[in-house]
């Protein structure tokens, strides 16, 4: 077996597209051996889900590719694009979906950083980086902090949050501001009586 390169996705299609032959090949040739028929649909399960997995993150890394190309690299910012790029980053959610949990959350994650910086919709981008945090403790104990886009999901819910507990305070003090405008008054009043 020959190693891949990480992102060489023709290659590890093809690698995949020879193994499903290969299991095919043995389920007709393993004649009526059930033990053997029963671990080649197992391989063959399995083909199956690495082929969707492999097509999850090619779809996710081109859209990688063009969100930088677009939102860095261009002068002005091409909504429409935008909206493709969050479509690719659905696509790859699609694929992925309950076969590679780290993938899904890593797409799902791109999909908030998508909706809070680009679309501005922080309450949908908030959402999206929930989910992708919650799909991330289902590996734990694995250690996901040095991980890029742990890290941006886990900052875009604490930004969330500040902003929520920011807007709450403000709120809080506009209702006390009416109140605490008659007691400065009746303080005001209070003072100028004693001083007399």
């Amino acid at each position: 077996m020959h190693k891949i390169n990480r992102n060489d996705f023709i290659a590890t299609a093809q690698f995949l597209e020879d193994a499903r032959e290969a299991v095919e090949l043995g389920k007709k040739q393993c004649g009526k051996n059930k033990d053997l028929e029963h671990e080649l649909e197992l391989m063959e399960k399995d083909v199956v889900i690495y082929s969707c997995c492999c097509e999850s993150v090619r779809i996710r890394h081109q859209a990688d590719l063009l969100f930088t190309e677009y939102v860095h690299g261009a002068e002005d910012l091409n909504m429409d694009m935008m909206w493709d790029i969050l479509d690719m980053y659905k696509d790859a959610v699609l694929k992925t979906q309950e076969r590679d949990v780290e993938n899904e959350a890593l797409a799902v994650s791109r999909m908030g950083r998508m909706f809070e910086k680009i679309f501005k919709m922080k309450c949908k981008g908030h959402s999206y980086y929930r989910r992708a945090f919650d799909l991330a403790q289902t590996l734990l104990p694995r250690d996901l902090n040095k991980m890029s886009w742990f890290c941006e999901c886990k900052n875009g819910i604490e930004r969330y949050h500040r902003k929520i507990i920011g807007e709450e305070q403000w709120k809080e003090q506009q209702e006390r501001k009416p109140v605490l405008e008659k007691l400065k008054k009746e303080l005001d009043e209070l003072k100028k009586a004693s001083e007399e």
